[in-house]
């Protein structure tokens, strides 16, 4: 073998062995997972000084979620930049433009959560149809966000109707860094030879930052290198403001004054700036004095004001909205932003958008010494699910989950006093109470799929089974006035269960009845005592659930709701069967909705916000609609007024 041949197979062989040299690396700690992140993560990261054509149009990353709840996490924009959600835009919506920093452009959430888009689902909920427009940009300062919105490209952001601009700590870092919103002026010609040096510096530094973002090898030195010599990109923290900061009255004019310019740009298009305070899930004696700057503006020129730093001091643990980091929402924090913006559009728009319709005052309902009736799921005041009240209304049965234990327990509603009465280790392994007569009541046991109804007397303390046969399972009972009891049955065969069918039981020594027989899912049974029948949610596989009910005498079937775009939950009757509630999801949560049985196009009532609302029961008097909802303290129940 020549030389040239050698050396050729020399090269192919450092080549190949490099190449294998480079998978093996991918796989240590997760280096190809964590390269691929960051990699897409620069890619719409921003740096401190930045320009409207930072904004990068067609981007679709993807992210592994931080929750780790739902998988990963798309962040995604249109032709123009705007980020963009799950909604469908209305063209003769009502626009609203949202300015602001990385708290605004919230990519951290899941999509569905972010509440720019959230604000506007939870309008269209209404009869009004509203279009978001997330414009936030990480690391925007009011003076990009200016920038920005003269000179966007989208026809949308100039025609619409409201701006809200929410900005605080990102003008702080630069107001510190700086001391005003200076641009940096280059010192050298465009043909020096220093100018040239720089330039060859940023296309050596541009080369290997793509070499780091194709090899797992190359990636793995890099953050050898940052780990030697150090990160010296300054971060956005409240320590590094402090030690760099030359925040001081000058400072706030800087901010006040460019507040003031967005707000006149804003009404010479014809639109409503509106003002956003921005909390933080820490003290920061300097992000209350933006803020206040910000009240203060929003007082002097007669602007809308949402002062999200006042109304999450009503939160029991404001940390509990944020990131570790403190600055960033994560889901619950994001819905809940989402929820106190709305409710200041619906103020806004009272003329034709009303949620109080209907409406009446009733006396106030208790856990321990909270008043539960109409207060925010945000609160931490009553933690449970599936509330069941008693004939009396004085009670309440229900489950809750802490400290890896499952708990059915009762309230007393006037007082607040409230027991434990059954307890059991694990997450819903004990669920579904729902009263059997004054002394009774019926709850389920769960051991993964195999699940069991039994009865408790809270005379003895002592539960019995329902169902005798060991291969027969139950779960979700409902009791009828008459105490007759229905669920939702199946059977194991071998190793496999059947699809869970509606049984019925006369009494609680009767056998068992199938009424329906599909090949269906069917759950959640609630009887209708007036007409004899019994409601429940049925599915084909792969299909969204529906509303049903079944004529106890005839076993004839009829379909309650009709849209097969919602799912439909939690069916629930008022004692004189005249109002009926149920949950129904659309693009991003459960909302509960309150219907006049007689005619089930006429809407009554809803219960909504950015979270999830469930388990609808009545009071026996009709007044009150109990249901739960997810929190970020977890799953609270509450109340509202009907009648």
């Amino acid at each position: 073998m020549n030389s040239k041949k050698l050396h050729l197979v020399t090269y192919l062989l450092v080549i190949i062995v490099i190449i294998i040299l480079d998978f093996v690396a991918g796989f240590i700690n997760e280096t190809k997972t964590h390269r691929t992140i960051i990699t897409s993560f620069r890619g719409e990261v921003v740096p401190i000084q930045t320009y409207t054509n930072s904004l990068i149009p067609n981007l679709n990353n993807s992210f592994i979620d931080e929750t780790k709840s739902v998988g990963k996490r798309n962040v995604q924009t249109d032709k123009y930049g705007v980020l963009i959600g799950p909604e469908i835009k209305d063209k003769d919506g009502i626009g609203i433009v949202f300015l602001g920093g990385s708290t605004t452009e919230n990519n951290e959430v899941n999509a569905e959560y972010r509440f720019p888009f959230l604000v506007s689902s939870i309008l269209n909920k209404f009869d009004h149809k509203f279009n978001s427009f997330n414009l936030g940009v990480r690391a925007h300062t009011t003076q990009n966000s200016l920038n920005l919105y003269i000179n966007h490209p989208s026809p949308d952001v100039h025609k619409a109707k409201y701006v809200v601009v929410m900005h605080n700590i990102n003008d702080r870092l630069k107001l510190a860094i700086d001391g005003n919103y200076s641009a940096k002026i280059p010192t050298t010609s465009p043909n020096s030879f220093s100018n040239f040096l720089v330039s060859l510096r940023n296309l050596c530094f541009t080369f290997w930052k793509f070499v780091v973002s194709k090899s797992n090898i190359f990636f793995l030195i890099d953050l050898q290198i940052n780990n030697l010599f150090g990160n010296k990109n300054l971060q956005v923290t409240e320590s590094n403001i402090d030690k760099h900061s030359k925040l001081g009255a000058d400072s706030l004019a800087y901010f006040e004054n460019n507040l003031k310019l967005l707000i006149n740009v804003i009404r010479t298009k014809e639109a409503t700036p509106v003002l956003m305070t921005q909390p933080l899930g820490f003290e920061s004696e300097s992000q209350k004095l933006f803020n206040e700057s910000i009240r203060k503006i929003a007082k002097k020129f007669q602007i809308i004001l949402i002062d999200l730093e006042y109304e999450a001091t009503k939160i029991t643990d404001i940390r509990k909205l944020f990131f570790s980091d403190g600055i960033h929402f994560n889901n619950h924090g994001s819905k809940w932003a989402a929820d106190v913006i709305s409710s200041h559009f619906i103020k806004l728009n009272t003329s034709s958008i009303s949620s109080k319709k209907g409406d009446h005052t009733c006396p106030p309902l208790f856990f321990n010494a909270n008043n539960f009736v109409g207060v925010p799921l945000s609160n931490n005041i009553f933690p449970g699910r599936y509330p069941s009240p008693d004939r009396s209304g004085k009670h309440i049965l229900y489950q809750d989950f802490k400290e890896g234990k499952s708990f059915i327990s009762l309230v007393n509603i006037l007082t607040g006093e409230n027991k434990v009465i059954i307890e059991k280790s694990g997450e819903n392994s004990i669920e579904h109470p729902v009263w059997f007569d004054e002394n009774k009541f019926i709850y389920g046991e769960k051991n993964g799929f195999e699940r069991k109804i039994f009865l408790y007397d809270m005379d003895k303390k002592t539960s019995k089974p329902v169902l005798s046969d060991p291969n027969f399972y139950g779960a979700i009972a409902n009791v009828s006035s008459k105490g007759e009891i229905a669920f939702a049955g199946y059977q194991k065969i071998r190793t496999q269960f059947t699809n869970p069918e509606i049984y019925y039981m006369k009494s609680i020594d009767s056998p068992p009845m199938r009424l329906t027989n599909t090949t269906n899912e069917n759950w959640r049974p609630f009887f209708n005592d007036k007409e004899n029948s019994i409601y429940f949610i049925s599915a084909e596989d792969g299909k969204k659930f529906g509303i049903y009910k079944i004529f106890i005498d005839s076993r004839v079937v009829v379909p309650v709701t009709s849209d097969p775009n919602l799912i439909h939950w939690d069916p629930a009757l008022s004692r004189d069967g005249l109002l009926f509630a149920y949950a129904s999801k659309d693009l991003s949560n459960f909302d509960i909705f309150l219907v006049n049985n007689r005619n089930q196009s006429q809407l009554s009532r809803k219960i909504f916000s950015s979270e999830d609302e469930w388990d609808p029961s009545f009071s026996p008097d009709g007044r009150y609609l109990f249901f739960a909802g997810t929190s970020p303290f977890g799953s609270q129940i509450r109340a509202i007024c009907v009648n």
